[in-house]
């Protein structure tokens, strides 16, 4: 946690196994996001017919596809996030801040949300605010980031159909973005991730969706079943396999970017340690513009 030692917290608890929980705890915290939604809603309303489908459906990935844990306090009215990504924490937030808020997860197959007035008077928007406060959502299975896939998805039924939604690495992806894809989106998607990444810095993620059959459903269900199943020898690389089978053929639906923004102190606490002569490596996982942009930010490059 900013501003707690690791000396301190050997000394404030009593086993190595009380200190992992506190260092690695999952993050919580203010929701409220930078993010205006007067744009996106605007554009649900008054752009094309297919811009505003897809829009909504954007907002729908947004909300739908992630880990987030949500505590609905009742007093509030409003939920509080539990998430071990900041990025889904402030991707959630953002679409809370649309109108598509996540409420909780009462159980493994179903998530709760608000839809606020302003989202569902769309004509585009495919769910309704109800007459009750919440609307679940049935969630047939979660598919969680790995390092092969470089992407996550959710499988939810919508209005009694199925729909996958993916989020995750630009070309992983874009890569299994249905072919026929028109160029002129293709060309968009790729200019503002080239613009987010390289000229600002933002680390980026590419959504897309498809709507699977039943009988497609129920054939890969099995499939997947039978090498998660208890005891067998699958390895991660089968496991991925059978996951993309599903992940393919994909719609795109639009691209998120999230500033990464240093905690209060880092910037002086790693030039502390520089002066102690003491090496400082900075591992991650991002693009190379992106990982510029944090070593320029965090001084441990310079300009030259």
């Amino acid at each position: 946690p900013p501003g707690l030692s690791l000396s301190q917290s050997v000394a404030a608890h009593e086993s190595v196994e009380e200190l992992r929980d506190v260092l690695f705890k999952p993050q919580q915290k203010d929701n409220s996001v930078d993010f205006s939604s007067r744009e996106v809603l605007a554009d649900l309303r008054n752009g094309s017919a297919e811009s505003r489908a897809r829009m909504a459906r954007f907002v729908l990935g947004l909300g739908l596809c992630h880990t987030v844990n949500g505590k609905y306090d009742a007093a509030e009215r409003r939920s509080t996030y539990e998430a071990s990504s900041p990025d889904e924490l402030a991707l959630v937030s953002g679409a809370r801040a649309i109108g598509f808020e996540f409420i909780d997860r009462p159980q493994r197959s179903s998530a709760r949300f608000r839809v606020t007035s302003d989202l569902s008077d769309s004509d585009s928007f495919p769910l309704e605010a109800t007459g009750q406060e919440f609307l679940s959502i049935a969630v047939l299975e979660t598919l969680e980031f790995d390092h092969i896939r470089k992407m996550m998805s959710v499988v939810v039924n919508l209005n009694g159909s199925i729909r996958l939604f993916t989020k995750g690495a630009d070309a992983s992806v874009l890569d299994a973005v249905d072919k026929r894809l028109p160029s002129r989106l293709r060309k968009a998607a790729e200019s503002q991730l080239r613009d987010f990444a390289t000229q600002r810095g933002w680390r980026t993620l590419v959504f897309a969706t498809r709507e699977i059959s039943a009988a497609d459903w129920q054939q890969w269900k099995t499939k997947y079943a039978a090498l998660t199943d208890f005891g067998s020898q699958t390895s991660q690389e089968q496991l991925a396999v059978c996951i993309k089978e599903l992940e393919t053929g994909l719609q795109l639906l639009g691209v998120s970017a999230v500033e990464d923004k240093l905690q209060d102190g880092v910037p002086e606490t790693l030039g502390l340690l520089q002066a102690a002569d003491i090496k400082v490596w900075v591992l991650t996982g991002d693009k190379l513009e992106t990982a510029l942009s944090i070593g320029l930010s965090s001084k441990l490059l310079h300009g030259e």
